[in-house]
């Protein structure tokens, strides 16, 4: 058991040393080619280099690692801007939210809805927002894996970077606790969101 957990460290190292290697600008990314990579199997990475966020990020000039997950979740993550779908734009725009204004708003106005708040949105002006934060901010990683080894790659991969926006089964992520405290806030803030 202890070969094979080796053997998955050293590909998930050498994945991610891949992955940030071929690291593109996610402006510079159109749309087709976030299709074409969301239909092939593999794992992609966000990496960012600047201070705004925080969390011990920006020390160096280098990429960090933010959040890996499969391919085939490009589209919930990246496409179109709906914070209330995605862990990761409601974790960013927590982050970012008093530095550039930020409007969280309840994801539905279906009061059967129960994650409604803690899953919550941000009115259009602010989806626009953040958008355009992550394209001039983010950088996005893509190398291809076989289907059978995406679910065995990715924890290996959250263990070995601790990417800080990986909120589950991500033990060494030492800043997890302050990006729930910041979500916290907005979602208190989707509760008292008057249109």
């Amino acid at each position: 058991m202890i070969e094979k957990e080796q053997v998955l460290w050293q590909v998930a190292q050498q994945m991610t040393l891949n992955l940030q290697a071929n690291t593109v600008k996610l402006a510079d990314v159109s749309a087709e080619q976030l299709a074409r990579a969301a239909e092939q199997a593999g794992i992609f990475a966000l990496f960012y280099a600047g201070r705004e966020l925080g969390l011990g990020l920006g020390k160096t000039a280098e990429l960090s690692m933010l959040y890996v997950d499969a391919t085939k979740e490009i589209p919930r993550h990246l496409w179109g801007e709906d914070t209330g779908a995605t862990g990761l734009r409601r974790s960013l725009a927590a982050l970012l939210a008093f530095k550039y204004d930020l409007q969280a708003c309840p994801r539905s106005d279906d009061e059967n809805d129960v994650d409604r708040f803690d899953n919550y949105a941000l009115t259009p002006e602010s989806e626009a927002k953040l958008t355009e934060w992550m394209h001039q901010n983010l950088y996005i990683g893509v190398v291809a894996a076989t289907p059978d080894t995406i679910d065995q790659l990715i924890p290996a991969m959250i263990t070995a970077n601790a990417p800080v926006l990986n909120l589950t089964n991500n033990v060494n992520n030492q800043y997890g606790s302050e990006v729930k405290r910041c979500r916290k806030q907005m979602a208190a803030a989707a509760r008292a969101y008057q249109k």
